[in-house]
């Protein structure tokens, strides 16, 4: 699969989206990396456990870091959901 996001490329967070309502799959998200908090990264839900923790890929798969190197993340780790995304405009 190719890239969600190219340089230049813009997003909408709802940093309060999941205030009220539960982080479902397939659901893009802004998250962060357990392992180095300061790593904020795009990715798409692919399952929520029972347990709270939750599993993150990338969209384009063989090129992305996600749950399948740095393992489940916690909903602490989720900073909100793209709600949009603007691609440059290439002349």
């Amino acid at each position: 699969m190719l890239p969600l996001l190219h340089p230049g490329d813009e997003i909408l967070i709802d940093p309060r989206a999941y205030t009220n309502a539960a982080i479902q799959p397939d659901e893009i998200v802004w998250v962060q990396d357990p392992r180095d908090v300061s790593n904020e990264m795009v990715k798409q839900v692919l399952a929520v456990e029972p347990s709270g923790v939750i599993f993150v890929v990338g969209i384009n798969r063989a090129e992305s870091t996600d749950s399948r190197h740095f393992g489940t993340v916690l909903p602490k780790h989720i900073l909100g959901k793209v709600t949009s995304q603007f691609s440059k405009v290439q002349k």
